[in-house]
């Protein structure tokens, strides 16, 4: 980035978060050459932070999910996402390195990758295996009309306070329809740097607006992936 530019976003940065220009851009060069120094290191990128810089662990896990987050430039500036703590990308990101990365065993569908190893050379939590998000594709049939209704009371039956659930039974099957579709379209770059913004807007306010409290949330994404494990794809 020019130095010209660099300026001009570290001073919107300020303004909008709070921060000395002097601590943003000191911060800036520290998320750089950590960049420059762990990026084509291959395994586990904390790992790597901590055995480079000697940082403390938690500092290190920070590192790594914010340069996990940067490489795909993760949307993370919508009004939504501005009001959420920082620890809780800190966890997400954790997560989907864990789950989605090329240091990941094959696992679920059919089509992934077999060659890939936890922690093998050649692989970093850096990198998103493709092999994996492309064979997502193969779920695309629960969009229609009959396979969607058997997989919505799929879940219904474990979820088991779906009856409880407040709202009306068209919250139940929006929120069904929108995860298929977010998981369906995650392969594409621009549907998984839009993912965070996808789920605030078109999940939390619907959820929100129904009174769902945090446990019943939490009921209905477990009873997603149970049902998501016992489809006959998953299996094979």
């Amino acid at each position: 980035m020019q130095a010209g530019k660099l300026y001009a976003f570290l001073k919107d940065e300020c303004r909008k978060t709070g921060v000395k220009l002097d601590s943003c851009y000191r911060q800036y060069e520290n998320m750089r050459r950590v960049w420059k120094s762990v990026s084509a290191m291959d395994g586990c990128t904390m790992k790597n932070i901590h055995e480079t810089f000697l940082l403390p662990d938690q500092l290190a896990r920070d590192y790594s999910c914010v340069l996990f987050l940067s490489a795909y430039r993760m949307e993370m500036a919508s009004v939504n996402l501005t009001k959420l703590p920082f620890d809780y990308f800190v966890s997400c990101a954790a997560e989907m390195m864990k789950g989605w990365t090329c240091t990941t065993q094959p696992s679920g569908p059919k089509g992934v990758s077999e060659t890939l190893q936890a922690n093998s050379e050649g692989a970093s939590d850096l990198r998103i295996d493709k092999d994996f998000f492309y064979s997502m594709k193969e779920f695309r049939f629960l969009l229609e009309r009959d396979a969607f209704e058997s997989f919505r009371r799929a879940i219904g039956r474990n979820v088991p306070i779906q009856a409880a659930l407040p709202g009306n039974p068209e919250i139940f099957r929006d929120s069904v329809r929108t995860m298929l579709t977010l998981a369906l379209n995650v392969h594409h770059s621009k549907q998984f740097r839009l993912l965070f913004a996808d789920i605030t807007d078109k999940l939390l306010p619907a959820w929100k607006n129904a009174a769902w409290r945090n446990e019943d949330a939490v009921a209905f994404l477990n009873g997603f992936i149970i049902s998501a494990e016992e489809l006959n794809e998953f299996k094979s």
